[in-house]
């Protein structure tokens, strides 16, 4: 008697590899594909933030530069700026003169959503100083 396995033995030992393979790349391509993704809505919700930090920034320079404050009206032109950032969740706070706005947005999985996830979680930050056309910080 040999003692060496049979055809059907090594058949199936191989089809145990190829699916665990499978697996692994398609893991390995959810990371890849999912995560430029990630990268891609986080790039998005650091311009948005830089867009309402803007906003805000310019809408207290001429208010300022008449002399006014422009806290309201730069918290006033960032929430409207931010009603425009569709599917993203934007705070802005005004501290010290300086603006602080942060940005978070998902983006959804085409690869991950395979192993339950559905969206990974993206970010973004900006600040300006709000002060008059002309002045210097």
């Amino acid at each position: 008697m040999s003692s060496s396995p049979s055809r059907d033995e090594r058949g199936a030992s191989f089809s145990t590899f190829v699916t665990a393979f499978t697996f692994v790349l398609i893991l390995t391509a959810g990371l890849v594909i999912d995560g430029g993704a990630q990268m891609a809505a986080a790039r998005r919700a650091t311009v948005t933030a830089g867009e309402v930090a803007r906003a805000a920034s310019d809408a207290a320079a001429t208010r300022r530069l008449a002399g006014e404050d422009g806290t309201a009206a730069a918290l006033a032109a960032a929430q409207q700026r931010a009603a425009a950032a569709s599917g993203m969740k934007v705070t802005s706070e005004i501290h010290d003169g300086v603006v602080h706005v942060e940005v978070r947005t998902s983006a959804p999985t085409v690869f991950l959503s395979i192993i339950g996830i559905e969206a990974l979680p993206a970010e973004g930050n900006a600040q300006a100083d709000l002060f008059a056309t002309g002045e210097h910080p």
